[in-house]
């Protein structure tokens, strides 16, 4: 293949193919690792010639670059980081490299932390839904209500839904959130005679 091929004239890296068949490169000097990143960028920009055709393959390939190894402990830290920043990666198919540094590691452990206060949010019955009244202009008085999710840490501190939201969403979680707040919504048109405040609906949000 043309491309192992290339990737084999790589001066001073030392390369592995991971489980996942993908290239790692690893690179001793900082001068050398700049100077072959850009010299990849440019040769995958000029197509790879396919060995069974005249066929010139032209691939938009996705970099994960880590400029100090130091940024995990150990090996199993450095595979975990790789693997999240390339599913993080290709979120945005605009930007295809990622940085893994000190930043972004602290990025990932945030949302690992907020993934452990969503879920325990959950399991403790600390998922709320508030009520935002909805104007009809047309009437002239409030004819309805959003119901917007909140969930709380354990000390009791409401936790904005543009942190927990973005984590439900990406852990699979979304869609049991969802199916609490449907829960709790029933569960106040059920007990709680609305109408009686003029509410003829209720919007299912966030």
């Amino acid at each position: 293949c043309e491309i192992v091929n290339y990737i084999r004239t790589i001066p001073k890296a030392k390369i592995f193919k991971t489980d996942e068949k993908e290239f790692a490169l690893i690179f001793n000097e900082s001068d050398a690792y700049e100077n072959a990143f850009g010299q990849i960028k440019d040769r995958f920009k000029q197509g790879f010639k396919d060995a069974n055709s005249d066929t010139v393959l032209y691939l938009n390939p996705y970099y994960v670059v880590v400029p100090d190894a130091a940024v995990a402990k150990k090996a199993d830290d450095m595979f975990e980081m790789l693997k999240y920043s390339r599913a993080h990666c290709k979120d945005d198919t605009e930007k295809r490299t990622i940085m893994v540094d000190v930043e972004a590691v602290e990025v990932k452990h945030q949302k690992e932390k907020m993934l452990e206060v969503l879920l325990e949010a959950m399991d403790d019955d600390r998922v709320e839904v508030f009520y935002q009244p909805i104007f009809c202009t047309e009437k002239h008085r409030f004819t309805a209500a959003e119901a917007l999710v909140r969930i709380r840490d354990r000390d009791g501190k409401i936790i904005p839904p543009g942190i927990f939201i973005p984590v439900a969403e990406k852990s699979g979680k979304i869609i049991e959130l969802g199916n609490e707040v449907f829960k709790q919504v029933c569960r106040l048109i059920d007990e709680d005679e609305i109408e009686q405040y003029g509410i003829e609906y209720i919007v299912m949000d966030e």
